[in-house]
């Protein structure tokens, strides 16, 4: 009898052991102002789907640029969340990785594009980026090039 009950046990087991990747529902892209990325401020609610009521376990794969200060952490409320402690450009890409904890290494990425609504980007040429001239051209030049540029901000660029 106790043989019957172990191998039911066995069988049990095997069955019950997941056979799909996680599901996220967490979408992309997220917009936050950057003064909301002080500290350990919340990016993003992070929701995967194990489709079998088993745990689910989150990490970061990776991030662009690398300087990004982006973390998975435990929230009061149970949830895991995506937060941030600084935002030194305007757009990251952050990797997430849902893994089902059972142990198959069965999981789903999400790239998550995250943009931060008050960080501009660098100013743009509107001249030419390249010049060239023989020096026995210019025995006394005053002026070589006119650059441009423009800032996205409407602020001055030097």
């Amino acid at each position: 009898m106790q043989t019957m009950y172990l191998l039911w046990i066995l069988l049990h087991v095997i069955i019950e052991v997941a056979t799909n990747s996680p599901t996220w529902t967490t979408s992309s892209p997220v917009s936050i102002a950057s003064t909301a990325c002080n500290g350990a401020s919340t990016v993003t609610t992070l929701n995967a789907d194990s489709g079998d009521s088993s745990t689910v376990l989150y990490s970061i794969v990776s991030q662009t640029p690398t300087d990004g200060g982006f973390a998975i952490t435990d929230h009061f409320s149970g949830n895991k969340i995506l937060t941030c402690t600084q935002a030194s450009v305007a757009s990251y890409v952050v990797v997430l990785r849902a893994t089902h904890d059972g142990g198959n290494g069965l999981h789903a990425d999400l790239t998550l594009t995250i943009t931060f609504t008050d960080i501009t980007s660098g100013p743009t040429w509107t001249s030419g980026t390249s010049y060239s001239l023989d020096k026995n051209d210019c025995t006394a030049c005053d002026t070589v090039a006119t650059l441009a540029a423009t800032s996205s901000d409407s602020t001055s660029v030097t």
